[in-house]
């Protein structure tokens, strides 16, 4: 039986890119930590898209909306992820692991990202909780199906 729920796969592989970001940065290798902060960026936003262009009209639609459950607060969610990982691009720039101040920016930096890494989980569990379940409830198992084929494509890329 199809479900929404699945849709929290992608978390998991998103969480996956940050982290080999993050582990790169432990290993010094900024340029190798810049790409797969990129491609962490571009798997975020194709998820992004996704739920904002597929599920979250059917959701406000045909879903019971419960409270923390709001699109709001959901699209919210994701200006501020999105932006996060630009501030977080921008700020690798001054990162060189030759530099003797190396480890005060670098710690710096994971500081500031442990705040995504916060969004991110709470972003998770609202939707593993409120938004995925109130979709799988209000649609049929042919409309689940359609509507996972839709996101299941785009996401392929990751």
């Amino acid at each position: 039986m199809a479900s929404i729920l699945d849709l929290a796969k992608y978390h998991e592989d998103l969480a996956e890119l940050f982290f080999r970001h993050q582990t790169a940065l432990l290993d010094g290798k900024v340029p190798a930590a810049r790409a797969a902060l990129q491609a962490y960026r571009k798997a975020l936003a194709r998820h992004i898209l996704d739920e904002e262009e597929f599920l979250m009209p059917v959701y406000q639609a045909k879903a019971r909306i419960t409270p923390g459950g709001d699109v709001r607060l959901f699209k919210g969610d994701h200006v501020n992820l999105l932006k996060s990982v630009d501030e977080y691009e921008a700020r690798m720039e001054g990162l060189d692991a030759s530099k003797p101040d190396w480890q005060r920016k670098l710690l710096a930096l994971l500081d500031e990202e442990t705040r995504h890494k916060h969004i991110l989980d709470h972003h998770d569990q609202r939707e593993r909780s409120l938004f995925f379940p109130a979709l799988d409830q209000a649609l049929d198992e042919g409309a689940r199906a359609e509507l996972l084929s839709r996101c299941t494509l785009r996401a392929a890329g990751l």
